[in-house]
Formats: structure tokens, C-alpha cells, sequence
């Protein structure tokens, strides 16, 4: 499985979780009705922007995407963002797995910005989906 296709997968479930996050806050959407995803992969900016032309799993998250998207008031932009800005990101991704469980605590300690985030696990029908 190429990066591309992984980066895109995350944007997804981004999505998902925005959605999700709309929902149970109750957040009113109709003022701003786009989520702005930043992303440091190029084709997986495209590939959600756009369309990607070339891989055909990418072909397959596309349309997996657009029927995700159907019907919601929540759009989505996808801009890119450099490697070297990306370093929470980086380092969530980097997290070592400890007694069966990953500790994000010393990351909440290094980026504080992080204590107002929550966890979102995708649904199984949507992880059934994209594997």
C-alpha cells in the first residue's frame, strides 16, 4: 500500500470524526460548511480535491469518500502542509505502543494544544470499508 493511499485514509477518517464531532456538539455548520484538513502529502490533497487519475485503490477511496460525503451539509478542503510544519503530527504517529496500550501522555506534556483533543474510533463498518 503506497503513503498516498494511507495519507488519503487518514483524511477520511478525519472527515468521519468531524462529522462525529459536529453532531455530538452540536455545532452549527451552516455558517462555515467546510473542514479544512491539512495534510503533508500532495497526492492525497489532490486525490481529495480533485480525483486521482493514476492508482486505482486511490480511484476506490475516491468513491468511497464522494458516498461518504453524500448528502452532508460538512465539506471538505484539503490544503498541504510542509513535513517540517507537520511535527505534532509526526510524533503521534511515532508513539511507541507500551503493555498493549499507547501512551500519549508525554505528548500532551510537549504540545499543550493537544489537552482539547478526544479520541475517535471509526465504526466498523467504515475501517470494513476502506480495508
Amino acid at each position: 500500500i503506497s503513503i498516498n493511499v494511507l495519507e488519503t485514509v487518514v483524511v477520511i477518517i478525519n472527515y468521519a470524526a468531524a462529522l462525529c464531532a459536529c453532531a455530538i456538539d452540536g455545532v452549527d455548520i451552516s455558517a462555515c460548511p467546510m473542514l479544512l484538513n491539512y495534510c503533508d502529502n500532495t497526492s492525497a490533497c489532490s486525490w481529495i480535491n480533485k480525483k486521482c487519475r493514476d492508482s486505482l485503490l486511490g480511484r476506490r477511496l475516491g468513491r468511497l469518500f464522494a458516498g461518504l460525503m453524500w448528502g452532508r451539509e460538512l465539506g471538505v478542503q484539503c490544503e498541504w502542509l510542509s513535513t517540517h510544519a507537520n511535527e505534532i503530527a509526526d510524533r503521534i504517529s511515532r508513539v511507541k505502543r507500551e503493555s498493549g496500550a499507547f501512551d500519549y501522555s508525554l505528548l500532551l506534556i510537549e504540545f499543550p494544544q493537544l489537552q482539547s483533543c478526544r479520541k475517535f474510533h471509526p465504526s466498523s463498518t467504515l475501517l470494513s470499508m476502506i480495508s
